[in-house]
């Protein structure tokens, strides 16, 4: 029992407290667009990871009907090469980590046909140490161009003399056309760091800067509007770059540039952070929280304020969550004079199982308890009852040993020493003879021996001696009657009329 006690407290030990994997992980997809031939289109390779990544680089290669014109940069990478062929990158600032851009390719569709852009030689660091990533792969077709229809024919002024054969016409199927991905690869604001995060970027100017140059870069099958030199007010300012595709199709940017007041009030603490549903105590001088979510939870949203309108918040909102554990990196940014990050540690809870399986483990250590304890309930039972057995025989035996012996007429009827014989019966009459009236007369006597089977004890025999009768007696038969009870014995004379004889029963209180 202490040892089953042992291995289950063991087990509920390991699910309470399970290991940790010390090797970080990256995951890598390609999102690709399909294009018409002659026409270009983008592929963007984009990293999930629940560890900070600070550096990547992987081989570029592309099989198919097209080519790869130009490589741009994700947001927040910095890049130490940057070609068609081969890419790395090392990046800014504390790290990625959560889903993230690291590239966008730029490619031109040359024929008709599927194409397949790869990524392999994956290498990745968290800052410490260097890990290989699984290759990626992307694909995208290459659509023929539409046809145009034929031109009409003139309606011929004379009728043909031969009927003219109807063919059946060939039905070519048509794609919809997909037009260019709809996104900036770089927005650049004067000298100013620009970050970009969840679709906006945002940047922090100096008070005394009361205008810059916006420069955003798109693919060159798009058209962009609203870049140029934009005049900024104090606080926050909003400028929209519209981006349009061949096909018409429009998407708005936000670049959110912020231009502080002259207080030199540069804090960049929170005054509110905290994830819709699940609590935490908050301080604004805490700058990391761990926070439990059950397992199935895919997305959070964090809301998070500050009193200083000059700052810029980056993080918050709804954040997507990947497998295994999470970090939140909320940014708080005034520009390049100060800057302050919160971190909030996401861990994925299994109470559900746990309770399950602790509930199992403590039936099952239940039930085997309960047999243990009832097998040896009964095996007690059955020894104190053999050993009540074996004190009770031993009584009896003790009791039987230490009887006197029972005499009748002056003879041992019971005796420890002697052995059990079997029943005698005599019946042989003993013939009197005959005499005078004023001689003795010689009874005729029956010995009856009887032996009782329940006492296993010898039967000793006896005769009855012929009493002294009076001459005018008549001949008397006596029957003399023994058995081995042990109780006082009571001899009843009762005087039976024969045929000119009396019998006389001794009665031992037994019936025969």
């Amino acid at each position: 029992m202490k040892k089953l006690s042992i291995i289950i407290i063991g087990i509920f030990l390991l699910i309470i407290f399970p290991n940790k994997a010390n090797a970080a992980s990256l995951g890598l997809t390609f999102s690709c667009s399909n294009v018409t031939v002659g026409q270009t289109t983008t592929c963007t390779l984009k990293g999930s990871s629940g560890e900070l990544i600070k550096g990547f680089a992987a081989n570029i290669s592309i099989t198919g009907g097209a080519s790869i014109e130009s490589v741009s940069t994700g947001s927040g990478w910095g890049s130490m090469e940057n070609s068609s062929s081969y890419i790395a990158y090392y990046a800014q600032g504390a790290g990625k980590t959560g889903s993230f851009n690291i590239a966008t390719f730029n490619i031109r569709a040359n024929s008709v046909g599927n194409v397949t852009i790869n990524a392999t030689g994956i290498k990745f660091d968290d800052g410490n140490d260097e890990f290989n990533g699984s290759a990626a792969r992307g694909t995208f077709v290459v659509n023929a161009a539409a046809t145009q229809p034929p031109a009409t024919q003139p309606r011929p002024t004379t009728k043909p003399t031969t009927k003219p054969t109807t063919a059946t016409p060939t039905t070519i199927p048509q794609t919809d056309p997909v037009g260019t991905e709809l996104k900036l690869d770089s927005v650049k604001v004067g000298d100013f760091e620009v970050q970009y995060l969840e679709g906006k970027y945002y940047v922090t100017v100096g008070y005394d800067t009361e205008s810059v140059n916006v420069e955003a870069v798109a693919n060159p099958n798009l058209t962009v509007i609203g870049g140029g030199v934009r005049t900024l007010a104090v606080g926050k300012n909003v400028v929209e770059i519209i981006l349009r595709n061949e096909l018409n199709q429009s998407a708005t940017v936000q670049v959110i540039i912020t231009r502080p007041e002259d207080t030199n009030n540069y804090t960049t603490y929170l005054t509110e952070l905290k994830i819709v549903d699940y609590d935490f105590k908050f301080n604004k001088d805490t700058l990391e929280y761990t926070v439990y979510v059950p397992a199935t939870v895919k997305e959070l949203f964090v809301i998070a304020k500050s009193d200083n309108v000059d700052v810029n918040i980056m993080g918050d909102g709804l954040q997507s969550l990947v497998n295994g554990n999470n970090e939140l990196h909320i940014k708080v940014q005034y520009g390049d004079k100060a800057e302050t990050n919160y971190v909030i540690y996401i861990k994925r809870t299994y109470t559900s199982v746990i309770m399950y399986g602790v509930i199992a483990l403590l039936s099952i250590g239940l039930i085997g308890s309960i047999l243990y304890f009832t097998n040896k309930l009964k095996e007690k039972t059955i020894a104190n009852k053999e050993e009540k057995n074996k004190i009770l025989a031993m009584a009896n035996r003790a009791v039987a040993e230490s009887k006197d012996n029972v005499t009748l007429n002056g003879q041992s009827v019971v005796s420890p020493s002697n052995a059990a014989t079997s029943p005698i019966v005599n019946t042989t009459p003993v013939t009197p003879t005959t005499s005078p009236i004023n001689q003795e007369l010689t009874p005729t006597v029956q010995v009856v021996e009887k032996r009782v089977p329940t006492n296993p004890v010898a039967v000793a025999t006896s005769t009855v001696n012929p009493v002294q009768q009076s001459p005018n007696v008549a001949q008397t038969n006596v029957k003399v009657v023994r058995t081995l009870d042990r109780q006082p014995i009571k001899v009843n004379r009762t005087p039976i009329k024969t045929n000119g004889a009396k019998q006389v029963v001794i009665n031992t209180g037994k019936q025969n």
